[in-house]
């Protein structure tokens, strides 16, 4: 009997990446070694937490590359180890939770982010190996601690198969913690039966009081939900359709379209030789939400980010569950930035990918989509540019417009503007705003092209061809004040808590009128202009503008004006009031923080 050991520091300065194939070609120069050996060779490999995600990854590289060491593997035995990746939780220590997104933000590229629960990296690892362990028949044994303050049941029980011949075995360790699991004496006892016994490990707990095998019937209730869907492998399904919300949106129309797709599969004949052949039992539609996403939620860091992770995680739940299906992909607005950032995994595909309203931007396919060498990975794509979207025209595309804050934001107006680099074919310019795309006259026509290949947009409303019109040139104009207006609603959280600190380390100085004021008045007059002009190219669309579209554009241009007359005389009194009194700044401080946040946090 031999062994190779490897321990993995989390403060290493190596990637998931680095270490999954450093561990796959340590093991293949260890083969290499005892191959001439005349006894039969048996690889066991026992992994502890992290050690798990990176055995897991090695195991993929090695199948992937075409090593011969995943052949001899017989049984591998994970002690509460990260099979899903981790996330926070409220077990945890409190100092812990509390610094952890901090930690988050200081150090994105720390080692334990990469095996965040919808990583890259165990995204990835679960896409493949559900694909590539589907003919391997070896032990794979979970151990759970009862106690485990660090990884809940989610993080550790994989979904799809269950306990069975060939599928996974999850044991509960009595009064364990994440730490206590390997100081336990019947832990130790089990791995060394398993070793020993012919029988291999499968029966080494029998007689282990600390021991409890969880039965496959209550896997389920280890699990999160994910669309009411029990945890078990269904082959049958051939396709699933994801349908996938955007922001200030709980998705309830991405219910009503999944629904319909349901429908229109049912009445799909399945002796078509042109039409994509369905079934109701082989169609399986996920609309999945991640609850009210916020504009706060939007633009704070780290928002998005983890939107992204969580989609990838569901999406591995996908894979497992549905092993033999196609995936297509519907998304609007930040449902766009979500399916086509998770690309980034390089096991993740598309059947058919149809995008409306989206906030990408608009040089995602000619840059962002290289680097991620994903446009092979997608059958059909498709994106529908609503020529009176105001809302992505003015808001991400003006974000987009610039130079420093364009490329952190990782946002534009594609939606509104189109994408540079996509064939004619594959993006097309509609009548409406925001939602145009999603309403309900084109439910039947989104159902058809997400389940009939050969399927064609139809030149009928709502998807009919229109030119260009006036007011998406206006749009262009003004998508710099479109980005100033975000950048004004930030500047009111942070310019008053500058002025508490001038006060906390000068008390006595008085505050200078530049430091207090300025930040304010000129956001304020940028806006005053952007929504007078705003209010114009409202006019300009004519019969085109709805009547509360003409009556707001009235409106704007007289709002407009009271704020540049007022707004000296009216800065000049705040400015002797907040003087006057210390308690006054404070007092007004917290209110415009308070007032900006609360328009972040609920539009």
């Amino acid at each position: 009997m031999d062994s190779l050991g490897a321990r993995i520091p989390w403060f290493t300065g190596w990637t998931a990446e680095e270490l999954a194939n450093d561990l796959t070609a340590k093991l293949q120069q260890k083969l290499e070694q005892i191959r001439h050996e005349s006894e039969p060779i048996k690889i066991v490999i026992v992994a502890y937490s992290s050690g798990s995600a990176i055995t897991r990854g090695a195991l993929l590289a090695a199948l992937e590359n075409k090593h011969d060491w995943p052949e001899h593997v017989t049984s591998m035995i994970h002690i509460g180890g990260i099979t899903r990746g981790w996330q926070f939780n409220s077990e945890m220590p409190k100092l812990q939770l509390w610094l952890g997104p901090a930690a988050r933000a200081l150090f994105p590229f720390w080692f334990p982010w990469h095996i965040y629960r919808g990583s890259k990296f165990i995204t990835e690892t679960r896409i493949g190996l559900n694909r590539q362990l589907a003919a391997k028949n070896f032990n794979r044994i979970y151990l759970l601690g009862t106690k485990d303050e660090y990884l809940s049941p989610g993080d550790i029980i994989e979904v799809g198969r269950v306990s069975d011949e060939t599928g996974p075995i999850y044991l509960e360790i009595k009064n364990s913690t994440h730490i206590t699991i390997l100081e336990k004496q019947q832990v130790r006892e089990f791995l060394i039966r398993g070793l020993n016994d012919a029988n291999g490990f499968k029966s080494a707990y029998s007689e282990l009081s600390d021991f409890r095998e969880i039965p496959s019937e209550d896997i389920d209730d280890y699990l999160d939900p994910m669309d009411n869907e029990p945890a078990r492998t269904r082959p049958e399904v051939r396709d699933v359709v994801i349908v996938l919300h955007g922001i200030r949106d709980n998705g309830f129309w991405a219910k009503r379209i999944a629904n319909r797709i349901k429908s229109q599969a049912r009445t799909v004949d399945k002796e078509s030789k042109q039409g994509h052949q369905a079934q109701t039992s082989t169609v399986k539609v996920v609309s999945l939400s991640y609850g009210y996403f916020s504009l706060w939620d939007f633009l704070r860091p780290g928002g998005r980010r983890q939107a992204v992770e969580w989609f990838q995680d569901v999406y591995g739940d996908i894979c497992a569950l549905y092993p033999k299906a196609q995936v297509s992909f519907i998304g609007h607005s930040n449902g766009t930035y979500l399916g086509c950032h998770a690309l980034a995994c390089q096991n993740l595909t598309y059947r058919t990918m149809i995008l409306a309203g989206s906030v990408v931007r608009q040089d995602f396919w000619s840059r962002t989509a290289v680097a991620y060498n994903c446009r092979s990975r997608i059958g059909r794509l498709m994106n529908f540019q609503a020529i009176g979207d105001y809302i992505v025209a003015l808001l991400p595309g003006g974000l987009e417009w610039f130079p420093v804050l364009g490329p952190w934001m990782n946002v534009g107006g594609s939606g509104a503007y189109g994408f540079n680099g996509l064939d004619c074919d594959e993006q097309r310019q509609i009548l409406g705003g925001h939602g145009a795309a999603i309403g309900l006259a084109g439910w039947d026509e989104l159902a058809d092209l997400v389940l009939n290949e050969q399927a064609q947009i139809p030149d009928l409303p709502p998807f009919k061809r229109v030119p260009i019109d006036r007011a998406n040139r206006m749009f262009r104009m003004l998508r710099p004040l479109g980005g100033l207006s975000i950048l004004w609603a930030l500047v009111l959280v942070v310019s008053p808590m500058l002025t508490v600190l001038w006060k906390l380390f000068w008390p006595d100085s008085p505050i200078p009128e530049w430091f207090l004021l300025q930040s304010l008045r000129i956001p304020i007059w940028l806006v005053a202009i952007g929504l007078a002009l705003c209010g114009s190219a409202i006019l300009w669309r004519g019969d085109r503008a709805p009547v509360i579209g003409r009556t707001i554009a009235i409106l704007l241009p007289i709002a407009t004006l009271a704020l540049l007359i007022a707004g000296n005389p009216l800065f000049d009194w705040i400015y002797g009031w907040l003087s006057a009194n210390s308690l006054h700044t404070l007092l007004v401080s917290l209110i415009f923080s308070l007032i900006g946040f609360s328009l972040l946090k609920n539009i």
